[in-house]
């Protein structure tokens, strides 16, 4: 068990999970709420137990698998070679990250939503995928602060194909997630 997970633990318990500074509960974390919230709604669900505690981290795997093969499948329709290629990349991934650590830590939050943002750039709806991909932004900046700096170079290939007001809209739905 981690420190992550007591702290989801914590949060399940009824306790907040940021605490002032010169209270004896302080954590010193660098990460946002998100990693402790839904960790903790798993606890409450299914109990708090070290199988529940990297479940939210596994189902968050399951969407990068998700996202990135339906971007790659949407990018090159009735292609099997990329695809399959993408699906290897992200299996290799998954075993690089066998720490059980890592599936409790904001990571695995950030890498579903980079792979759900980079879905958003292949929507044909313009205004759905800024929003998709500013929901997504939002969501990696509150697993952890520096989830931004992997959107990037998303927002510049929206600024770069539909101009300023895009990146404001993202910007704008980023800030209220």
């Amino acid at each position: 068990v981690c420190a992550s997970d007591l702290v989801a633990w914590f949060y399940a318990s009824g306790q907040q999970i940021y605490h002032p500074v010169d209270s004896a509960e302080r954590f010193a974390f660098l990460y946002g709420p998100l990693p402790y919230i839904a960790t903790g709604l798993i606890y409450k669900l299914f109990g708090a137990s070290m199988l529940t505690a990297k479940l939210a981290g596994f189902l968050c795997l399951v969407l990068t698998f998700v996202g990135l093969t339906a971007a790659v499948a949407r990018r090159y329709a009735n292609q099997w070679l990329p695809i399959l290629v993408a699906l290897g990349y992200l299996s290799l991934l998954a075993l690089f990250f066998k720490s059980p650590m890592f599936w409790s830590k904001p990571y695995p939050f950030m890498m579903a939503a980079m792979a759900c943002g980079l879905f958003s750039c292949l929507l044909n709806d313009r205004r759905l995928a800024w929003l998709v991909c500013g929901l997504c932004l939002g969501l990696a900046v509150n697993a952890k602060i520096t989830g931004a700096v992997y959107f990037l170079p998303l927002v510049a290939w929206f600024f770069e194909r539909d101009g300023f007001r895009s990146v404001l809209l993202l910007g704008m739905v980023a800030l209220v997630v």
